[in-house]
């Protein structure tokens, strides 16, 4: 059946009206923070645990900071899991050993090792980690607007904290 022109424009002006509020936040891989909601509603919650926070670390927090954090718990524990397959990987294969079939031990023992046939590859590693969380740090994060480099990280203490600036 054909539609009216005035109830046509009716519907327009009412589909208007009722238009949803957009949100205050942009929605990213389907989720759009809520700060009603537990961590802003980032997934992650899972049973049993839940809404898991017994120190409190999340109260307070803008949803940048809670972003922030979110992202250095999954780095540290995707290092984590690194760490772990490499500690039980080299109990049977590492590259750095001309062995042959000499047994060194537990894995524990295995740095003594890496040390004895190449001396200089703890410094070698420091350095590229410390490359790698200085690119990352740099590119990921800036400081806040209004910052005083003199206040020092224990600037967010009250004022009469002993040494809460650089200069006292």
């Amino acid at each position: 059946a054909p539609q009216h022109h005035a109830t046509g424009k009716a519907l327009r002006a009412a589909a208007i009206e009722e238009e949803p509020e957009a949100p205050k936040y942009p929605t990213v891989n389907g989720w759009t923070a809520d700060e009603s909601k537990f961590m802003a509603g980032l997934p992650g919650a899972l049973p049993p645990m839940g809404n898991f926070d017994p120190a409190g670390f999340t109260e307070g927090k803008s949803v940048a900071e809670l972003k922030m954090l979110r992202e250095a718990e999954v780095t540290h524990g995707r290092v984590s899991m690194l760490a772990s397959l490499g500690f039980l990987v080299q109990e049977s294969f590492h590259p750095l050993f001309r062995l042959g079939d000499k047994d060194i031990g537990p894995a524990i023992r295995h740095l003594d090792e890496v040390r004895a046939e190449v001396p200089i590859f703890f410094e070698i590693l420091v350095l590229g980690i410390g490359f790698a969380e200085i690119s990352r740090s740099l590119a990921g994060w800036t400081a806040p607007a209004g910052s005083n480099p003199a206040d020092g990280p224990l600037a967010n203490l009250p004022d009469d904290t002993p040494f809460r600036r650089l200069e006292d």
